[in-house]
């Protein structure tokens, strides 16, 4: 599969640029490649048929793995040590990952997308960004920057399920079902 990538994109280098490249790549494949198979866009706020009860501690587990996944780590042991390289550089800014991240899990809750997204620390990602960003990275810490972090956390949670939903209606994928 990689030299397929490689000739199609040395032959098309002069023209394209290669994420342009690889895009077309992907989107020629069908459902019977074996790398890329296509599936069925599922919106994350889709009713899952049995869920009928939240895991507490996979929700607790989910807040960690929301600043993980910011790395594309869906285990415990990688966002762990993530979030202490995060720590060791500012404090300020582990916090809040662990912060926005939260935040965009509660987001998560309150519009009940489905629970493996949830668990899996996705609807928390964005929020830890967004929370990140504007309580330690590019404003001076005080306690207005603090509320309109937590404000960040949630606006930015609220409108990738937002987008997430939008897109899936019309098919089209998002992040969150080529990892799960």
């Amino acid at each position: 599969m990689n030299t397929h990538i490689t000739l199609l994109f040395s032959g098309l280098a002069p023209l394209l640029p290669f994420n342009t490249v690889i895009l077309l790549f992907l989107s020629s494949t069908g459902p019977s490649h074996p790398y890329f198979p296509h599936h069925l866009a599922v919106p994350p706020g889709a009713p899952e048929p049995n869920a009928t009860e939240l895991s507490i501690v996979q929700l607790l587990q989910g807040v960690p793995l929301g600043v993980g996944q910011i790395y594309a780590c869906n285990a415990f042991g990688p966002p762990s040590s993530s979030w202490g390289a995060v720590l060791i550089y500012s404090p300020l800014l582990g916090g809040h990952a662990l912060l926005g991240s939260g935040l965009g899990t509660l987001a998560g809750v309150s519009l009940s997308v489905r629970q493996a997204v949830l668990y899996s620390g996705l609807s928390g990602f964005n929020g830890a960004l967004g929370c990140m960003a504007v309580g330690g990275l590019f404003f001076t810490f005080s306690w207005r920057t603090h509320l309109f972090a937590i404000a960040s956390g949630f606006l930015s949670a609220y409108v990738d399920i937002a987008l997430s939903n939008l897109l899936g209606t019309v098919s089209l994928h998002t992040h969150w079902e080529f990892i799960l």
